[in-house]
């Protein structure tokens, strides 16, 4: 065990969430194509993080590309000397900076996946087709592992299995089929690089664990460093367009294009695209999010007093939406008081932000577990 040493890691776990699917579809030639393309654009998007935050192969980062699923480990804090049981250890990550980093690492790749691969030659192909893009199946998770210390050698530990189960159960989700655990989803609420907006807990029974684990997907984000990947050029507006309206108005599609277009500052898009996916799905916390950020910018901009005064409340308005449908999400307490403030309702952006200190979400149980 000397080329071993104990780390927090997190843990990514990335599928084709058709495989089986398109095995039996496709020619043997094309289904191995189509898998080594998901796999090596899993791999470029995870390398090129890695590689803006300075990790270093293996002593802090490790990928492992295997058939149609990518498992990604990400441990950049020091090594762990208690000698206690890696399967049962509970550790909390809020105050771990390096853990935080890594599930911010982690959460970029996720989405900065998905998006590559909605523009991969494969998913292009099929939109040019009138079909919709195949979609992937991500679970993040954080636990105890033993890493190797020099080139030689595998992450393991039980946390490894858990992180695999969430990405199974990720392929059941209504959103973005991304799902994390309590500690990452804990961790998640401290960045802004992505921020990133979870439903959640659903509690699920996982293989090899005695109790119910708290599950949260990924309902939507919001991304300053959206175009910096040069994702914006990647992706060609008029084909993920067209991609939104051949899969039914896929839900992912239309995240991404709400941030496309936020980026851009083409606010009216925002509010058309925003509106119709709230009108899909009433339960989307993204939507209405994004129509009350689009008349904020709106309403901040405006000379005229009274049509900014017209604008705020209107973003007000659907930031009221927002906050219902994630009570306690502070994003949008927050732009809903700026959005009071604007309006000249200072009362109720007083009654606003104390509805937000008065709630209190209780934790969900403790995840970690040992095996059955």
């Amino acid at each position: 065990m000397e080329d071993l040493c104990r780390k927090r890691a997190v843990i990514l776990f990335a599928d084709l969430a058709n495989s089986s699917v398109l095995a039996d579809i496709l020619s043997p030639e094309k289904y191995a194509e189509m898998r080594k393309e998901f796999c090596d654009t899993m791999e470029s998007v995870a390398k090129a993080v890695v590689s803006q935050y300075s990790y270093q192969e293996t002593l802090q980062y490790k990928i492992n590309p295997v058939g149609d699923e990518v498992s990604i480990f990400l441990y950049s804090g020091e090594p762990i000397t208690e000698t206690r049981d890696v399967n049962s250890v509970s550790c909390a990550i809020v105050d771990d900076s390096a853990v935080i980093r890594d599930v911010r690492s982690a959460l970029q790749i996720a989405i900065s996946g998905k998006i590559a691969w909605l523009t991969s030659f494969f998913n292009q192909e099929r939109i040019k087709q009138g079909k919709p893009p195949e979609d992937t199946g991500i679970g993040v998770h954080t636990g105890l592992v033993v890493a190797p210390k020099s080139s030689q050698g595998d992450v393991q530990g039980f946390a490894i299995n858990l992180a695999k189960r969430i990405e199974g159960e990720s392929r059941k989700g209504k959103y973005f089929k991304i799902c994390v655990c309590y500690k990452v989803f804990r961790a998640s609420q401290q960045l802004t690089d992505p921020m990133t907006y979870f439903e959640g807990p659903d509690l699920a029974m996982l293989k090899g664990v005695h109790q119910p684990i708290p599950i949260y997907e990924l309902t939507g984000f919001f991304w300053d460093g959206f175009s910096s990947w040069g994702l914006r050029e990647q992706i060609a507006e008029d084909k993920l367009i067209q991609a939104y309206l051949n899969s039914a108005r896929d839900l992912w599609i239309g995240s991404v294009l709400l941030n496309q277009f936020f980026d851009k500052s083409e606010f009216w898009r925002v509010e058309n695209l925003g509106r119709d996916l709230d009108r899909l799905d009433d339960s989307l916390f993204i939507a209405p999010y994004f129509v009350g950020l689009a008349f904020l910018r709106d309403a901040e901009g405006e000379l005229d007093q009274e049509q900014k005064k017209i604008k705020a409340k209107k973003a007000a308005f659907w930031l009221e939406r927002a906050k219902r449908i994630l009570p306690g999400e502070a994003a949008a307490y927050k732009q809903c008081e700026e959005a009071y403030i604007l309006a000249g309702e200072t009362d109720k952006a007083i009654a606003n932000m104390a509805e937000y200190k008065a709630f209190e979400p209780s934790a969900p149980p403790e995840e970690e577990s040992k095996t059955t």
